[in-house]
């Protein structure tokens, strides 16, 4: 099974990195003047980076349990009676999801 890779959590994860990188250089330079709004600006950095890093890899991770769900729907028997119950739900699914749009 081949796997895709999904742009926008590679995006946000890079965000993720740079704002904790941006924040630790920021904070590196308000620590000279004033040490702990320096270290709260580090710690504020760290967080948010970590929470878009998060979100990253939770997008990865539904982006990868779709595609193995969607290639295990594509290789089931059509003739075999016990997939009717899935392949009704999906067709339903996808009638919802267009007329959604």
């Amino acid at each position: 099974m081949e796997h895709t890779q999904n742009d926008i959590a590679k995006i946000i994860k890079i965000i993720g990195y740079a704002i904790f990188l941006i924040g630790v250089i920021i904070g590196s330079v308000v620590m000279i003047d004033h040490a702990l709004t320096g270290l709260l600006i580090i710690l504020q950095a760290f967080i948010t980076g970590m929470l878009f890093i998060g979100f990253a890899e939770v997008i990865r991770l539904l982006h990868t349990m779709n595609e193995k769900i969607s290639h295990s729907i594509g290789e089931q028997d059509p003739t075999n009676e016990s997939n009717q119950p899935l392949r009704s739900w999906v067709s339903e699914v996808k009638k919802e999801n267009e007329k959604e749009d």
